[in-house]
């Protein structure tokens, strides 16, 4: 997990590999992104039951606790029965929300610590993927740059050479 660079491959190994092998049948990967979530990946969940950016302190407040059926009368947002915390560097950047899980729902503390350690790999290649996309713009700007100074500097001997030539071929003329 934590040598993705690509959110999309990122997201199919999550959803294609990782929770099926774990029978999770219900997800959903939220980034937590300069005040704003951003939905990195939804399964088998309605959208209108994710959490907004005012829901996030009470669902990372509760992360790592599995809720069963009966209680406190409901699951948090109607269907996430754990709360995983994503979080680099001691600072959220996510949160992972985990619905049914066959055959019953239940997860065990045994899973629960191999989720966490799941989500702490996430964490890592969301930042991973995170840094390597601002790498890559400032490598791309870097080079649109150079092409910049390159054509400029281009044009400039260009121009300079013509009009070298035009003052050489006049004094030729003027001499001859």
């Amino acid at each position: 997990i934590t040598t993705e660079l690509n959110l999309k491959t990122l997201v199919a190994l999550l959803t294609s590999e990782v929770l099926p092998s774990l029978l999770i049948r219900q997800s959903a990967l939220i980034e937590i992104n300069d005040g704003a979530v951003n939905i990195i990946y939804v399964q088998n969940v309605d959208t209108r039951q994710l959490p907004g950016y005012n829901d996030l302190p009470v669902l990372l407040a509760g992360a790592g606790r599995y809720y069963s059926h009966g209680e406190d009368g409901s699951l948090p947002l109607g269907w996430a029965y754990l709360t995983l915390a994503l979080s680099v560097e001691q600072k959220p950047i996510g949160i992972w929300l985990l619905g049914r899980h066959d055959p019953d729902d239940y997860y065990s503390p045994q899973e629960i610590k191999i989720l966490q350690s799941l989500a702490h790999q996430t964490a890592i290649a969301l930042a991973n993927i995170s840094q390597a996309g601002q790498l890559r713009t400032l490598y791309q700007r870097d080079i649109d740059q150079r092409e910049v100074e390159r054509a400029s500097l281009a044009r400039d001997l260009h121009d300079q050479v013509l009009n070298e030539l035009a003052v050489l071929k006049d004094r030729l003329d003027d001499g001859a």
